[in-house]
């Protein structure tokens, strides 16, 4: 064999190494410990992507809190690399304080606050800070990019404040977005004492994903009392159970202030309810202007039945149309090979964590969760049967906690036998130079001429 069949035989042994050194080791997963699971089920025929299951509260309950002990095991008994992220609102962006450079009362009817943002710098709210009680003021926004001129934002906002019952309080005017870098507001007193102006803030508009759908839930019961101008509805969060942060209104009724209880339950036969917020809705209005507070936000609950009491009020009864809910879903996603059965297992506390799933983190969740067409079965508790073989099985399959080591173990067995046949090939090459019956014999040029 020459030097050259010896290099060639390197040459392909090393893209072996390499091939199999780049291809993943696939972990086989071991069913004992993990309380339960849900079969993934899928359509037939479902092309090969992306694909995103939503965790209701069921699951997550039953879970670690950093849902470590989540995995999703293929047919072949592998587990799939995925990864968790959640749909739902982000934290609003915080609101920053506006230069206030020039209060006026140019007539006796209005006062104009002109603030200076800084920079033209986009934003989609004002809040007007007062200490002025008992108020209703129509507002009119302008903005400008000078400070002298300006252009008309919003002619129809609306601040107030009044003692109740129950007592409200709005001092936020909403508008398109803009970026100038000056504001020019106008406060429409009336007959009324002007407000003692302390500040103005500003609020930059929220990032597009920030924004989520509300869930309409199944109304269950909704009475109204006309006497007393009170209103009960009680709605269902179906088909899947999700924790909520809030609760939001739906009702045609043009004007109206009441005190809203929100509560929950899962047990609607036992009429236990937890209360979860108490304050004031309301819309207002004046001189076609209105300003409105239609939800009530708290920390997460997972409930199924939601309770909201309206009462002790002014105006005209309330009637509501619906209750809306703003879920908080956590989202696993993983990648779907055509002809594979998919299992969801959860519920074992002293799993270890796995890496993070790296194709999967530049993933949309809230755009691959509309577009998912898997959902879970029924949850099944697991319970593993240790049993004894019928018969001895000759060549048994490698324990799962050993086919970790597989890998490295190959690896190192074929870097061994590279370097054994390196080692070989240099004692053949030293041999046949020891061997060489023209070793050691120089050449030497005749000078002589030819004759």
């Amino acid at each position: 064999m020459g030097d050259r069949s010896l290099g060639t035989i390197i040459i392909g042994l090393a893209a072996v190494l390499v091939l199999w050194a780049g291809a993943a080791p696939c972990a086989r997963f071991d069913p004992k410990g993990w309380g339960y699971f849900r079969v993934v089920e899928s359509p037939e025929g479902s092309a090969e992507g992306n694909v995103a299951i939503p965790l209701d509260a069921r699951i997550i309950a039953k879970c670690r809190g950093d849902l470590a002990d989540l995995r999703i095991v293929s047919s072949e008994g592998l587990e799939v690399p995925h990864a968790i992220g959640t749909v739902g609102e982000t934290e609003a962006p915080r609101a920053f304080s506006a230069k206030v450079f020039r209060i006026a009362r140019p007539g006796d009817k209005w006062t104009d606050v002109w603030i200076d943002k800084g920079a033209k710098t986009v934003t989609r709210e004002i809040t007007i800070e007062t200490a002025s009680k008992d108020f209703v003021r129509r507002v009119e926004l302008r903005g400008s990019d000078n400070g002298r001129d300006g252009y008309v934002i919003r002619m129809n906002g609306l601040i107030v404040d009044a003692k109740g019952p129950p007592p409200i309080r709005s001092l936020t005017v909403g508008h398109p977005l803009n970026a100038h870098q000056y504001l020019h507001i106008r406060i429409l007193d009336g007959d009324e004492p002007p407000l003692k102006i302390a500040g103005v803030q500003c609020r930059a508009p929220e990032p597009e994903k920030a924004h989520r759908p509300l869930m309409d839930l199944r109304t269950l019961e909704n009475r109204l009392d006309p006497v007393s101008k009170s209103a009960l509805v009680v709605a269902e969060m179906t088909p899947d159970l999700f924790p909520v942060n809030r609760i939001a209104l739906q009702t045609t009724a043009k004007e109206f202030v009441r005190r809203a209880v929100i509560s929950g339950t899962n047990d609607l036969a036992g009429e236990t309810w937890a209360k979860v917020s108490e304050e004031a809705l309301f819309r207002v209005a004046k001189d076609r202007c209105s300003t409105e507070k239609l939800d009530a936000s708290f920390p997460e609950k997972a409930f199924r039945y939601w309770k909201v009491e309206l009462s002790s009020g002014t105006h005209g009864p309330v009637t509501v149309d619906g209750i809306l809910a703003a879920p908080s879903v956590r989202v696993l996603y993983f990648r779907r090979i055509p002809g594979n059965a998919y299992r969801l297992y959860y519920g074992k506390s002293k799993a270890v964590p796995i890496p993070e799933w790296e194709g999967g983190r530049d993933v949309d969740t809230g755009a691959l969760l509309k577009s998912a067409s898997v959902r879970l079965g029924e949850e099944t508790r697991h319970i593993t049967k240790v049993e004894a073989d019928p018969e001895p099985i000759s060549q048994p399959r490698p324990e799962p906690a050993l086919l970790g080591y597989t890998y490295p173990v190959g690896i190192g067995v074929v870097l061994l036998g590279l370097i054994l046949l390196l080692v070989k090939i240099v004692g053949v090459a030293a041999s046949r130079r020891r061997n060489d019956p023209m070793r050691g014999t120089r050449l030497v040029r005749n000078r002589r001429p030819f004759r």
